[in-house]
């Protein structure tokens, strides 16, 4: 940058060429014939003492990974600046935050194509105080945002992750770091749908999930486990999961509140073998609604899943030291009724279930078979739902039609 100035940089596609310009001064620093080439040259032009790097209108295919540096913000222009990682791409991966600081990514859309070749659209790996913010990734074959490796004061928020396979957000050993262990990590206002599971945590410690929706996944939709203890799942929703809405195994220090989780083929919230855990202030609706993909109210509950089981609002499996409290919990009549609204097995123990309101039910309002478990001020009434609508017809959901409109944003 001959200007003298300190300029921040602007990468745009210009024919068959990508240009890197001073944001300024519009001096030409350097060019390429590829996209990830122009853009890590971006990066390291800033690399040190940091600034911003600004993608522009485009198409900007991504034959190798670009990784970040510290201080740099990796920023696009909305949707507009379109990440693509190619088959080319042998690591399968589009960004990558490793071993870095305060770097940020936002702004932009990161896709893979619906390829199996296709890992993750964003890494974050072993860094510290970072953000991915604003950023729309989808169609990985493995996960949207990944994030691992001791990664600490990180933060994933206001992105939405559509159609990634396995996960759309998976965070996975994060317990110790080089400045301290059990560091906090924040993930917040997101919004994910389609894909196989919503947010996976594997011996994630220390984590705040708040804020988040979670629409027709294929599998849970959060999913806490190995030890991925002190985790708070706050102001959070899930709806029409196929799976259950929450599972957590393994997993100690559990803070569920006032979340809503809605329209589950399977329970609603699984704990197994977990100690020291609050669920208070949910709602858990629609535990077990049988799903045929087509279209709502036109298939009749007599004709559709009469030998399937029907499931719990909430499932307590070798659980102890836990609090339920103060939750509602309750089906639909367009779908079955539970089995029972909380089911504690003989393996737990020394558990509170108090206070909660439970509608729509088979067997029992709470079925508690735990030593030492205290069962006080919980209502129930199992003959029917309150709502009053016709058992006749079901409500169903169409997974077929979000995973067409997530086709139709990756074009």
């Amino acid at each position: 940058m001959s200007s003298g100035l300190s300029q921040n940089v602007v990468v745009l596609h210009d024919g068959d060429r990508f240009k890197v310009y001073t944001d300024f001064t519009r001096e030409l620093v350097g060019e390429a014939a590829r996209a990830d080439e122009a853009i890590q040259g971006a990066v390291d032009a800033l690399a040190g003492l940091g600034g911003v790097a600004t993608l522009g209108r485009g198409i900007f295919p991504l034959t190798q990974p670009v990784r970040l540096a510290d201080n740099v913000h990796l920023r696009g222009s909305s949707r507009g600046t379109r990440l693509r990682v190619t088959p080319e791409n042998r690591e399968g991966v589009g960004l990558i935050c490793s071993t870095v600081q305060g770097a940020r990514i936002s702004d932009l859309s990161i896709t893979g194509g619906n390829a199996e070749a296709s890992v993750a659209g964003i890494v974050v790996e072993d860094a510290m105080n970072c953000q991915v913010r604003d950023v729309f990734a989808a169609g990985f074959g493995q996960y949207g945002i990944w994030v691992r490796n001791n990664s600490f004061l990180c933060e994933v928020s206001g992105s939405t992750l559509a159609g990634n396979r396995r996960a759309n957000l998976y965070m996975v050993d994060m317990d110790m770091g080089r400045y301290g262990d059990f560091v906090p990590n924040l993930v917040s206002n997101c919004i994910i749908y389609g894909g196989g599971k919503g947010i996976e945590c594997s011996k994630t410690i220390v984590l705040n999930i708040v804020g988040c929706a979670v629409y027709q996944t294929g599998d849970v939709a959060y999913h806490l486990h190995s030890r991925s203890n002190s985790v708070a799942v706050t102001g959070c929703r899930s709806f029409q999961i196929i799976g259950p809405a929450v599972l957590v195994e393994d997993t100690h220090e559990l803070n569920l509140t006032g979340n809503i989780f809605c329209w589950h083929t399977d329970h609603g919230v699984i704990i197994r073998d977990c100690f020291w855990g609050t669920i208070s202030g949910n709602n858990v609706i629609d535990s077990g609604s049988y799903n045929t993909g087509a279209k709502n109210f036109t298939e009749k509950m007599a004709d559709a899943g009469a030998d399937a089981p029907n499931m719990n609002g909430i499932r307590l499996e070798g659980a102890r030291g836990f609090n339920v409290t103060g939750n509602t919990i309750f089906n639909w009549s367009v779908c079955p009724p539970m089995r029972d609204g909380i089911h504690e097995d003989a393996d737990s123990f020394n558990n509170t279930i108090t206070g909660n309101n439970v509608n729509y039910y088979e067997e029992e309002a709470v079925h508690a078979e735990g030593k030492d478990t205290e069962v006080r001020n919980n209502v129930g009434y199992g003959d029917r739902a309150y709502d009053g609508m016709s058992t006749e017809f079901m409500q169903t959901f169409r997974p077929d039609l979000t995973a067409r409109f997530i086709e139709e944003q990756m074009a």
